[in-house]
């Protein structure tokens, strides 16, 4: 018998990962795997989870935040809003299961446009790449969505839902789980080139002025 699926809700705000977190010259190899380990566990466990999860989106979701809101069930954003994988832009490469997921989300093809451009797309093209499911004019929309659709959800019998989603994600999610050492392994090799470290230098240098970096 499944344990019943509860309505979970937070305030989460995430503008992706902190750069500083990825510079290689301020932090360490151990540092850097246990932080990836840490993070890598979390999402994972959101893409595997039993319970229904909803992301609301409003405004941006770059990076960390748009892989984060790819593993819910749903996602929900703002007519203003835009999300994608921009890690190219910044002269980091964009880890391999976030390829995967983005991949299995929008497809193959337009997976990789997306990713090799950098791109940030709109609310609009969002929907039309089924990188979200619904668009709301206003935040405040956000909310009332987002619960309508796990009433939705929760009519169900847990019985059928839950098997029936782990069936459609758990072997993507077993490799995830599988490779997160070695993808820690992969991102502190990509994060200690020199040429990314350049990179994220003059990133860091223009955010100095009080931006906070994010990635």
């Amino acid at each position: 018998m499944y344990e019943e699926r509860k309505e979970i809700f937070g305030n989460v705000f995430t503008a992706g990962l902190d750069i500083k977190e990825l510079y290689a010259p301020a932090t360490s190899e151990a540092r850097t795997r246990e932080f990836w380990r840490t993070l890598s566990q979390v999402l994972t466990q959101i893409y595997n989870s039993r319970l229904s999860t909803v992301a609301i989106i409003n405004g941006a979701c770059p990076a960390g935040g748009c892989v984060l809101a790819l593993c819910c069930d749903w996602r929900i954003i703002t007519w203003n809003g835009s999300m994608g994988l921009n890690e190219v832009a910044l002269g980091m490469r964009v880890p391999f299961y976030w390829c995967e997921l983005m991949a299995r989300t929008c497809g193959l093809r337009a997976a990789e446009d997306l990713l090799l451009s950098a791109s940030m797309p709109t609310s609009t093209d969002l929907r039309s790449l089924q990188l979200v499911d619904e668009i709301v004019e206003k935040p405040e929309d956000l909310m009332p969505a987002g619960i309508e659709r796990l009433t939705k959800w929760l009519k169900f019998p847990s019985e059928g839902y839950v098997p029936t989603k782990r069936h459609m994600r758990g072997e993507f999610a077993q490799r995830w789980r599988d490779g997160i050492e070695w993808e820690g392994q992969e991102v502190w090799k990509a994060i200690n080139h020199p040429a990314t470290i350049a990179s994220l230098d003059q990133v860091m240098k223009r955010l100095s002025g009080g931006a906070k970096s994010k990635l």
